[in-house]
């Protein structure tokens, strides 16, 4: 019978095997081999390594203190709030930006401030501070704005601000530039000085909104004079704690140290929080009975940004600062609601643009420059994300919003740097930023073909790409991944940049049937495996095409993550397949 030859997606790199490292760490914590090994493969290596990381405590975070600008902040609000003045939170439309503002919002409020959030719109306004920012703060006559999660790069607009007589504190988390804004605090960890050996002396990885907790943990020590704070303010601040978490998994921050421990902490804190947004948003994301970081990343924070995507982030910010369960019930179902509408854009923006992008891949271009006048801003992140995975390609995505003024967002695969790459045409761009896997950028559309040529002049001087690589931990059989191990892999939660979920390989497996699609936009495909009597259920979002010439019989390898299955009040495994390829490959 004829089999189906399919290459993988991925390089298929193997982190480690068995070795006697991950033999001695199993006998002197009593952890199985197989999640010893994993935990080696992440760079724990020792006894007191393993407890940290099961007991992951708020000691890990810096103090306020520590952090670069923080009395200045401090003493800004504090003469806000002494001289009863109002005060512009300005956020983002993303998880982070959201959060953050939420997060600084409830402490304006507590502080008894009078506090105005403000959310720029994705399409008119653009990331960040902009020329309506003097406007804004002179009609709500407010003497200090609040940044969270943008501001290190608006060196004219805080310039302005400051001739202007209004202070600004900046809580943000990005790279700053060459060129620092003048402005009353700047409080961002990645200015604290180096030691010689280039380390800082705190943990600074983290996301807007957990800057913006640290900030808020200071600011409720001073303000109710209390070092230790009371039994009912240690409440409210690990509330608080709880938008930090959102943020950090949402913006992919690396889930190490004092981001570990705001994650894990807020997890258990958020179902029942006492912001009833954050707690309807936590309780209908849930797919057991605990909180996981899958959760959050996959379907809380989609819920969020899919608001701000579809330029209704005002939606989001009610919901995370709903003060009633009713309320907070009847916005999550329209942020439920938005996050449909959101998918459905998706899809037609991906069939929009994947048919030019597929052509520019097939034509050995080094980077994926895509966009239109139809393109739709709001959702070109997750569309260049796609193209992304798809191609193996660094994708760059945009749409003209305005006439002259096109704006975009790209997506890079690991060994490539999506900010990296734009600060190559920078010449060409209005503006840009971000990281390394993920950028937004600005120009005027009459560049955009030089702008794709030099960026794949920029891709080829720096050695060209290649086929994505995927970190596998370790080979295993069916056997080993029995439902009470995969429970204890669960233990290793949460899972997140820099601690990966365990990814296993499984050679040999056999097709029982032919795979079925489903899902409303028939992008799942759901299969059967078998391989020494075992039969095994598997799962495969976002299917390649390439995918749909499976048939039964078919003798695969597949890598996966070893997942659980809750239906009916039971739990079964479930492999969710990241990358297959026929065995005789």
């Amino acid at each position: 019978m004829d089999t189906t030859i399919l290459p993988s997606h991925f390089n298929w790199h193997f982190l480690a095997s068995d070795t006697p490292k991950s033999r001695v760490l199993a006998e002197q914590t009593s952890l199985p081999p197989l999640l010893s090994q994993i935990l080696l493969n992440r760079d724990i290596s020792t006894p007191q390594q393993v407890e940290e990381l099961f007991k992951a405590s708020l000691h890990q975070l810096p103090d306020p203190t520590a952090m670069p600008d923080y009395q200045q902040a401090q003493d800004a609000i504090f003469k806000a709030r002494d001289e009863n003045q109002t005060v512009i939170i300005y956020g983002d439309y993303d998880a982070d930006g959201l959060c953050g503002t939420a997060l600084l919002v409830r402490l304006m409020k507590h502080l008894d401030i009078n506090v105005i959030p403000f959310i720029p719109d994705r399409l008119a306004d653009g990331y960040s501070l902009g020329p309506k920012t003097l406007k804004l703060a002179q009609d709500h006559d407010a003497k200090l704005i609040i940044t969270v999660d943008n501001g290190t790069s608006a060196v004219t607009e805080l310039a302005q601000l400051e001739a202007a007589g209004i202070s600004v504190v900046v809580v943000d988390h990005h790279m700053p530039g060459a060129e620092l804004p003048k402005c009353t605090a700047l409080m961002n960890p990645w200015l604290l000085p180096r030691d010689e050996n280039g380390n800082y002396p705190i943990f600074v990885q983290f996301c807007g909104a957990a800057v913006a907790f640290i900030l808020a943990w200071g600011v409720l020590r001073s303000h109710h004079q209390q070092e230790q704070l009371s039994d009912k303010l240690r409440l409210f601040l690990t509330d608080l704690m709880g938008y930090a978490a959102i943020a950090t998994i949402s913006d992919v921050m690396p889930l190490r140290g004092a981001n570990r421990a705001i994650v894990s902490s807020g997890l258990k804190r958020l179902p029942q929080s006492t912001f009833p947004g954050l707690a309807a948003l936590a309780k209908s994301s849930m797919r057991s009975e605990e909180l996981t970081a899958t959760d959050i990343g996959f379907k809380l924070s989609p819920r969020i940004n899919a608001a701000g995507r579809l330029f209704k982030a005002d939606v989001s910010l009610q919901t995370l600062l709903a003060n009633d369960v009713p309320t907070a019930e009847r916005l999550v179902a329209e942020l439920d609601a938005l996050n449909e509408e959101r998918k459905l854009l998706q899809a037609t923006q991906v069939e929009l643009l994947m048919g030019e992008a597929q052509r520019q891949h097939q034509d050995g271009a080094g980077a994926v420059f895509v966009g239109s006048c139809e393109a739709h801003f709001g959702v070109l992140g997750i569309v260049a994300a796609k193209i992304s995975e798809q191609t193996g390609l660094p994708t760059f995505c945009w749409a003209e919003c305005t006439p002259g003024v096109a704006r975009g967002s790209a997506r890079s695969p690991k060994g490539q740097s999506a900010e990296g790459l734009l600060k190559s045409v920078t010449h060409l761009l209005s503006k840009h930023g971000g990281h390394a896997a993920a950028a937004g950028f600005e120009f005027d559309p009459v560049n955009a073909d030089a702008i794709q040529q030099a960026l794949n002049e920029a891709v080829y001087s720096g050695g060209g790409v290649s086929k994505p690589n995927i970190d596998i931990d370790i080979e295993v059989s069916p056997a080993e991944l029995t439902l009470p191990m995969v429970k204890r892999l669960n233990t290793l939660e949460p899972h997140g940049q820099a601690f990966s979920r365990p990814i296993f390989m499984c050679s040999n497996m056999r097709l029982a049937e032919a795979p079925r699609i489903v899902g409303q936009n028939q992008n799942v495909m759901q299969i059967k495996l078998e391989r020494d009597g075992q039969m095994i259920a598997g799962i495969v979002f976002d299917i390649h095409e390439r995918y749909k010439q499976l048939i039964a019989n078919d003798i695969i390898d597949v890598v996966f993550i070893a997942d659980l299955n809750h239906y009916r009040g039971r739990s079964t495994v479930q492999w969710q397949i990241k990358d297959l390829r026929s065995a005789s490959n």
